[in-house]
């Protein structure tokens, strides 16, 4: 039997039926589906704990878009390109050159994805720039607030609810996690998106801080493009939204610390595309629970959740 993707109509009856707390294999039987497809839906396609049927409907379309658009090239292609990668060839040249011998179609995006799957990054001419889905631009920002703009309690951490937000990807393929860490207490919130595009950024980062509104006044970015829906998380989050200085990660040195321990969960040879929300959520209890020497070897929930408790500098 053809597999058949979930529809919408399907998504929201799971949602439904999850939600007033039917069994995985009782949700199959009323739907038409194998129980094994329900507890897939339920598990990969999460938001935080919850299960929403528009969020998993975005993730799961954009997880199928961005599989289709990556067909593999032809072995022979794929040597040719090798080759002048090697000899220090351009994308541009790469790509007309093929075209030239007519080896097929193949755009210099594609040169630079392979380059980078490849491991031949090293051979571009700029091989720091970023590319791909996760080329951060940093000038459509020009006209948002600027770090320095911040009100002083931020800067104090005199209170609770002045957040970071950045984001930590693999050395290859797609996903990203974003990190999000409250500066006074170290809390940290975790979530996940397929592509890194900035609507799937900020759709993950609304999903995941709903039941935080309160606790959110602040928070601060880098100017990476997936942070580009700013203005929309401020109206949904009732938060106003800063901008750290190009190229300056000291100036949000809790997310960097937090970005750091992230790893020893989600190495830099790890497929993100396979993470889970059950993962996410396992990671973010061990930070979250880990005895600090700057909060006096509290925890970060203790001190999140206790604003009496005095936080040092990260």
């Amino acid at each position: 039997m053809n597999y058949r993707h979930l529809t919408l109509e399907q998504r929201y009856q799971i949602a439904a039926l999850h939600g007033a707390g039917e069994s995985r294999k009782s949700i199959a039987e009323k739907i038409g589906r194998h129980p094994s497809t329900v507890g897939r839906e339920l598990s990969r396609n999460r938001c935080g704990k919850a299960y929403t049927a528009s969020h998993a409907h975005g993730l799961a379309t954009q997880r199928r878009t961005l599989a289709s658009s990556r067909s593999p090239l032809a072995p022979g292609v794929v040597a040719e390109l090798t080759a002048r990668l090697k000899q220090e060839h351009s994308p541009e040249q790469i790509a007309g050159r093929l075209g030239l011998l007519k080896a097929g179609k193949v755009s210099h995006t594609t040169v630079y994805r392979y380059a980078r799957e490849l491991g031949l990054h090293s051979h571009l001419r700029q091989p720091k720039r970023r590319r791909g889905y996760g080329q951060r631009r940093t000038g459509r920002f020009a006209d948002r607030k600027p770090i320095q703009a911040r009100p002083p309690e931020v800067a104090e951490r005199s209170r609770i609810g002045d957040w970071e937000g950045d984001s930590v990807r693999p050395a290859r393929g797609t996903g990203a996690v974003i990190t999000l860490v409250e500066r006074r207490s170290g809390f940290v919130r975790l979530t996940w998106s397929p592509d890194g595009t900035a609507d799937a950024v900020s759709q993950a980062i609304e999903c995941r801080m709903d039941r935080l509104a309160d606790y959110i006044h602040t928070i601060t970015f880098d100017r990476g493009s997936e942070f580009a829906e700013d203005r929309r998380l401020e109206k949904s989050l009732k938060a106003a939204i800063y901008f750290a200085d190009p190229h300056s990660p000291w100036q949000r040195g809790c997310n960097e610390n937090l970005n750091g321990l992230l790893r020893q969960y989600f190495p830099r040879s790890r497929d993100f595309s396979t993470i889970t929300m059950e993962e996410l959520q396992a990671a973010e209890d061990r930070l979250n629970d880990r005895p600090r020497k700057r909060l006096g070897y509290l925890t970060p929930s203790e001190v999140f959740f206790n604003p009496n408790h005095i936080a040092l500098q990260c």
